[in-house]
């Protein structure tokens, strides 16, 4: 995973602080297989709040074939547990000890590694080996699939994001066409205003689970954007 802080926004020292807190929790767990010679588009959306180990994760895989969806919601982190742990204890070390942006933004990764073992989450899916049954999910999904990074990531009304950054989600953005990695971005928590096209994505997808799985793990209780 690919953290250019610098690349996301001009942020001020506080804010900084909460956003390298929130990407502390923001890995991207190896839950996907490698990816197809058959896929066409998938998605890894990781949501992290700042300041705690709360988070949702959403992944899609459309192939020629079939589509999967695959859900993760983090309750909690066996705190304790992780604080005892020798490896992260050297991770935070090697974060502190960090004097470049690529370095701080290498040992998160690796950090995040760590803290993967420790996580308390859900997991659930939905795979599809024919035509999506959602038509309007799927026309989204079609349409956002080759737009340039910097559609996906206008923020159309301007919208101040360090406020909402520091208090709510932080989300990461992946896009794979194929086996090439075509987006990797973060923002604030997406709203109609402020990014309608991927407050789309992830309603509209969240909006299909739940009409699938009356069970789903992702309930509007949780997510409260959402």
């Amino acid at each position: 995973m690919n953290l250019k802080l610098h690349m996301v926004f001009k942020p001020s020292s506080k804010l900084l602080s909460a956003l390298v807190l929130s990407l502390l929790f923001m890995q991207v767990p190896g839950i996907l297989p490698a990816q197809s010679k058959s896929i066409i588009t998938s998605w890894q959306v990781v949501a992290r709040a700042a300041g705690n180990s709360s988070g949702y994760d959403i992944y899609i895989e459309q192939y020629r074939d079939k589509t999967n969806f695959i859900f993760k919601r983090l309750d909690s982190l066996r705190q304790r547990d992780m604080e005892k742990d020798l490896a992260y204890i050297e991770q935070r070390a090697a974060i502190k000890a960090a004097t470049t942006v690529d370095e701080v933004t290498y040992q998160i990764e690796k950090l995040a590694t760590v803290m993967e073992l420790f996580e308390v989450s859900k997991k659930d899916s939905l795979s599809y080996r024919s035509v999506l049954p959602n038509q309007t999910l799927k026309s989204l999904l079609d349409s956002l699939a080759n737009l340039p990074t910097e559609t996906l990531q206008n923020n159309t009304a301007g919208i101040k994001t360090e406020k909402r950054v520091a208090d709510g989600y932080s989300f990461h953005f992946i896009r794979f066409n194929g086996k090439k990695k075509t987006a990797d971005f973060f923002t604030a928590a997406p709203t109609p205003d402020s990014h309608p096209l991927l407050f789309r994505l992830i309603t509209e997808t969240l909006g299909f689970y739940r009409k699938e799985k009356t069970n789903a793990i992702l309930t509007p209780d949780f997510i409260k954007a959402y």
